[in-house]
């Protein structure tokens, strides 16, 4: 008999690097696609009767809607049959809610176990710039937009806390009833834990929440002497099939089906105009004209019979979602289309997905977001301070409108608010145009307001609770496909010394991540980056742009 090894390490991607660099080819992420190809793979192989999960101390999902994805593959492979086994160093919120899905729980001789809850503190720069002498404005559509409220506001406002309150019990309360389920224990054991109750290891084995106190050396000696071959890890490629039979073994030649494909292809990352690039503090951010070309490649191939797009944004520019949405729709004219919800879908996120003829999301997705926004900063008082003087010339009266160097007057406020007004109502029209319902409706739960995936699904935001297994399931469906290759896209060309250092480390399922993130530092210079591209300026013309702080909903 064999068992499957799977890692759990580092920071959770939904693909690859869809930026070419040689800083993005050395990252060590852990990525979904990878992942999810591996389970189909180990389905496949009944004679892999157990499956051993390491959860690493660094692994961590930036939100629950990654986590989620990941327990749904665990349970898929608990249904088939297969001993899943979890091991971590110890047990929090995220190891308990991933072990739930799994048949037995190994822990750490020194570890512990602990469900304290959710928490998530707000920092706020409206005082901290005034210091300084630098002034924010703010512009936007929805008073639930909390994009700029770092340096609009120095707290929570009341629009703010009430939907990011609503998305953690909604998150906290599905965390609960899948850990009760799981472990088969109650509400009032998962409170003990949650009133400040840390067991050690013998505590918590004693309890019945673990199995088995152990290292994991001493784990897999005991398998060894039982008779238990560890698999060897393949590199996981890119593509599987799926078919009627979830235990067959297929050869995608023998079938005689290379013709028939559905693909995955994956947006992750902020929209910007342009060509795709890496942001020093923003992360990946994904241009409308490097993207539509891969849009443009799957209408063309004819072996893809349909399309599943996984969206893992907040969005960005709305003129770069603008784009996307209209090569999706060419694209939905000829094919299929199906949107696979990741952890975020928000804002110019939903932009891009509210096209899809049948939108999935997890429970924990954070979407909605339907709203726009501009945030603009002066230094018009910081360089009088210093003693900097500015003189300017200029052919109209509103030729430097937006410029950093003295703040707006009224007029020039009411210009670029109908400039706000006008795209808002485009992006209400597309969203009713694509769910099918009617412009005031979909204000009436818009106006920047972020949903949970069950939420949204509620309120028509979005049609099934489900993963991209659950979005392939349709689209097999749909068109009656008995077997299907299914292959994840885009393909990014990297240079030769690029695919050496990717090779050095394809080896491991998950390798260690990129360093240590510092979240808030990352979205104040990620608002400031927004700001920089996106603020109106005399050269570029005026582009607001449809952006959420995902990053601000941490695990």
């Amino acid at each position: 008999m064999k068992y499957a090894k799977v890692t759990l390490r580092g920071r959770y991607r939904e693909t690859g690097s869809q930026v070419s660099s040689l800083k993005t080819a050395v990252s060590h992420d852990f990525r979904f696609d990878h992942f999810l190809i591996r389970v189909e793979k180990l389905l496949r192989k009944p004679r892999v009767k157990r499956i051993l999960v390491v959860c690493t101390p660094d692994f961590q999902p930036m939100l629950w809607g990654g986590a989620e994805a990941i327990r749904t593959q665990l349970q898929r492979l608990g249904e088939a049959g297969r001993e899943v086994w979890f091991y971590a160093n110890s047990y929090q919120p995220l190891q308990l809610y991933l072990a739930s899905a799994c048949s037995r729980r190994v822990l750490h001789p020194l570890g512990s176990l602990s469900f304290l809850g959710l928490a998530r503190s707000f920092l706020f720069f409206k005082r901290a710039l005034g210091k300084a002498n630098i002034d924010a404005y703010i512009l936007r559509r929805g008073e639930y937009k909390s994009a700029g409220d770092r340096f609009r506001t120095d707290q929570l406002d009341s629009a703010n806390r009430l939907q990011y309150q609503e998305f953690f019990d909604s998150t906290a309360a599905e965390l609960q009833y899948k850990i009760c389920a799981g472990f088969g224990k109650s509400k009032e054991e998962l409170n003990q834990l949650q009133n400040g109750l840390i067991l050690p290891a013998c505590a918590a084995e004693s309890s019945h929440w673990i199995d088995e106190v152990k290292t994991l050396d001493r784990l897999e000696a005991e398998w060894k002497e039982e008779k238990y071959r560890k698999l060897r890890p393949k590199k996981p490629g890119r593509a599987y099939i799926i078919s009627r039979e979830p235990n067959a073994r297929h050869s995608p030649r023998k079938l005689g089906i290379r013709r028939k494909k559905l693909a995955v292809l994956v947006f992750e990352g902020a929209i910007i105009d342009g060509k795709s690039k890496q942001l020093p503090l923003l992360g990946q951010a994904l241009g409308s004209e490097s993207f539509v070309p891969h849009i443009r490649s799957l209408e063309k191939d004819k072996s893809v019979k349909g399309v599943v797009l996984r969206v893992n944004s907040g969005g960005g520019s709305a003129s770069a979602s603008e784009d996307i949405l209209d090569a999706l729709s060419r694209l939905k004219e000829k094919k299929p289309l199906v949107v696979s919800m990741g952890e975020v879908a928000g804002s110019g996120g939903y932009w891009i997905a509210c096209r899809g003829e049948r939108l999935f999301a997890h429970h924990s997705t954070l979407t909605g977001s339907i709203g726009v926004i501009s945030i603009f900063f002066y230094l018009e008082k910081f360089l009088k301070k210093h003693g900097v003087t500015v003189s300017s010339l200029k052919s109209g009266p509103y030729a430097d409108l937006g410029s950093v160097l003295h703040s707006m007057d009224k007029k020039e406020r009411e210009i670029i608010d109908a400039e706000i007004e006008r795209v808002y109502q485009l992006f209400l029209e597309r969203v009713a145009e694509g769910r099918g319902s009617l412009v005031p409706k979909i204000d009436a739960l818009a106006k920047g307001r972020v949903w949970a995936g069950e939420s949204a699904r509620a309120h028509g935001l979005v049609d099934e609770i489900g993963g991209i297994e659950a979005a392939l399931a349709y689209l097999k469906g749909k068109l009656e496909l008995p077997r299907v290759k299914v292959e994840f896209y885009p393909r990014i060309k990297h240079s030769f010394l690029e695919k050496q250092l990717m090779r050095s480390q394809s080896r491991s399922q998950i390798a260690d991540p990129e360093g240590v993130q510092y979240p808030d530092l990352q979205a104040v210079g990620a608002l400031l980056e927004l700001a920089r591209n996106y603020s109106i300026h005399s050269a570029r013309g005026l582009r607001p742009f449809a952006a959420m702080p995902e990053w601000w909903l941490q695990l």
